[in-house]
Parts: structure tokens; sequence; C-alpha cells
């Protein structure tokens, strides 16, 4: 008989899955209509790495092989809120639960995600093994590539036991404040657009459980790697693949601040409804504030394209005023349905790609 521990997280893990699929559903046709032929090649690519490696030496092969599992564990990494909420891994430090049924029960919930991830391993091996490259043994082959299962399912269990261990930052006590500094405290600030802004977008963005602002600095650096990878020359073959990664990141990056915001300024609304200020220009500044990051790299796109010269000038006039109106749209429209949000996104993506590869030849 199963241990009620194991079937609690087996049934959190089902009930994370299709909350995550009813999320996407609105979206799934659009994207699966433009990305199909795409994610086709990704699965069949997917076990690509650890295949490759077994023809390399065994340091080279070591580093790919982990590389590799590092990769494939991210999905994990980044639903392990949906996996284990907050009330959950609260619930689970005062219940007397051993570290050995703790791993073994991750290890059984990173099985769980490690059954298709092993149906497209396989699907791919098959391909690659039909194709029979030169560099290609199968002994060897299979072994790295069980050898690449393994680890990446030893580490999506860790990161499962990392969480259900995690403990919330403790929050620091505040000092009563003697009477003298009373009038310092609640002097009304010199500038009130950007003080209610810190205290009510800024910090809410950076502090406990939500993740944002670093995830929105790892997009930021991301698109910022391959707007410079654009215009490298050793990196001429690959630069089709890093003008769609900048222009559906700078796209992207937008998409998930704005969402943020607009979800912040309703759940404001309720709670400040009756307060005396002025917050129309905090929401403002806080919409506006979400297209940073995305202009921080079309800046950096600009420099790079004064720097080399290889850019004409209208394409890329074009492409500028594509992703401004884009931006835009995004985060001025009032009402956006989420299907029509992701279509334009994925329509914006795909212009800028078409138009950024024309004005870089």
């Amino acid at each position: 008989m199963a241990n009620p521990y194991l079937q609690m997280r087996l049934k959190l893990t089902r009930h994370a899955i299709a909350a995550l699929i009813l999320s996407m559903r609105s979206s799934a046709e659009i994207l699966m209509l433009v990305f199909g032929p795409a994610l086709i090649g990704l699965i069949a690519v997917i076990a690509l790495p650890p295949l490759y490696a077994s023809s390399r030496p065994f340091p080279e092969a070591s580093m790919l092989i982990l590389m590799h599992a590092f990769l494939m564990a991210a999905p994990l990494w980044m639903l392990r809120g949906r996996l284990l909420p907050p009330a959950v891994v609260a619930w689970l430090r005062m219940m007397p639960i051993s570290l050995g049924l703790q791993i073994r029960t991750d290890l059984a919930v990173a099985g769980a995600f490690m059954l298709p991830l092993a149906g497209a391993y396989l699907a791919s091996a098959l391909v690659w093994i039909y194709n029979a490259p030169a560099w290609l043994h199968p002994l060897p082959a299979t072994a790295a590539l069980l050898s690449s299962v393994s680890i990446t399912w030893w580490l999506a269990a860790g990161i499962l036991t990392l969480r259900a261990r995690w403990r919330p930052r403790p929050t620091r006590r505040i000092r009563e404040p003697e009477a003298s500094a009373l009038r310092h405290i609640y002097a009304p600030p010199r500038n009130e657009t950007g003080f209610w802004y810190r205290r009510l977008f800024w910090l809410p963005f950076v502090r406990n459980e939500n993740h944002l602002a670093r995830q929105q600095l790892l997009l930021t650096a991301t698109a910022g790697v391959a707007a410079i990878a654009c215009f490298q020359p050793a990196l001429h073959a690959v630069r089709g693949v890093c003008g769609l990664f900048t222009s559906g990141l700078m796209i992207i990056m937008t998409d998930r601040a704005d969402k943020a915001v607009r979800a912040q300024i309703a759940y404001l609304r309720m709670v400040t409804r009756s307060w005396p200020l002025p917050l129309r220009h905090v929401e403002t500044l806080a919409r506006c504030i979400s297209a940073v990051p995305a202009l921080c790299v079309a800046g950096l796109l600009v420099t790079q394209a004064s720097i080399y010269g290889t850019v004409r000038g209208i394409p890329g006039i074009v492409y500028l005023g594509v992703l401004t109106f884009s931006i835009a749209l995004l985060i001025g429209v009032p009402t956006f349905t989420p299907r029509g949000r992701v279509g334009w996104i994925v329509l914006s993506s795909v212009l800028l790609t078409a138009i950024g590869s024309e004005a870089l030849k």
C-alpha cells in the first residue's frame, strides 16, 4: 500500500499539471499553429547533446551531459511553486516526515515528469540511430543518454526536496519610532508618485515568493547576449536564431511585466479605494516602467548597429517602429483577452524577426 504522503503529493502534482494545462488552453492552438514545426524539430534534437557527447573525450562529454541535464531540469525549477505552494510547504514543516521518505517521494514525483521527457528522448534517439551519422556508436550513445536521464531525474528530485525544506525569509522587526522622529516618518514625500510606486509596486515585486524582478533581469540579460550575438561575424550561421530570441524575448518581457502590473493594479484598487491618494499617476508610471527592459535591449541593438554599420536604414527604422508600437499596444490597451494577447505576442515576434532578418542583410 502506498504511503499517504506519497499519495497526497501525487494528487497535488496532478492538480498542478491540470491547472497549468487549463491556464494554457486559450493560447495552445495559436502556439501550436505557429511553433508546431519548431516543436517537432526540437523533439528530434532533444537527445542530441548526450548522443554527441558519447563521441567526445571524457571531460568534454561530462560537461555536455551535465549542461544538458541542468537544462532539462530547468522547467521543474520554474514549476516548483505550483507543485509545492507556500501553504503546503508551511504545512509540511509541521509534519513528522523523515528525510528518506521526503527523498523517495520527490523521486516518485520527479519520475512522473520524467516519463514524457523519456518518451521524447526515445523518439529523438530513434531518429538519430536511423540516420546513423559517422560519429554515433549505439552502445556508448545509449550509456550517455541514460546518464543524462538519471542526472536529470536526481536534479528534479533535489529541486523538490529543497522546495519542501524551504523556509521563508524572516521579516525584520521594525522598532517603535521615537516621538521626535514621528514627524520625519509621516512627513509627505517630495516625490509622491515615485514614493508610492516603490511602496505599492517595486517592493511587492522583489520580496518573498514574487520573483518577477529576478526573472525580468534574467530575461533582459539573455536578450542582451542574443542582441550582441546578432552582430558578431563569427556567429553569422546562427544570426537568425539570435534574432528570433531577441525579438521574442523583448515582447515576452514586456508582456510578463505588464500582466504583473495589471494584476497588482486590480488588487490595489480594491484595497486603496478610500485612500485620498492620486494613484492614477502611480499606475501610469508602473505601466511605463514595465517597458523599460525591452527598451534597454532595443537601445543595445541601436548601439550595436551604429558600431558595426551592418544594418540597412529603412528596415532598421521599420523594426524600431514595429517594436515601439507592439510594446505600446501591450501596455496601453485597457482590456486584452488572453487569446488576443497571445496572438499579438506571436504576431509581433514573427514580424520583428522577419523585419530584423531583412535589416541585417
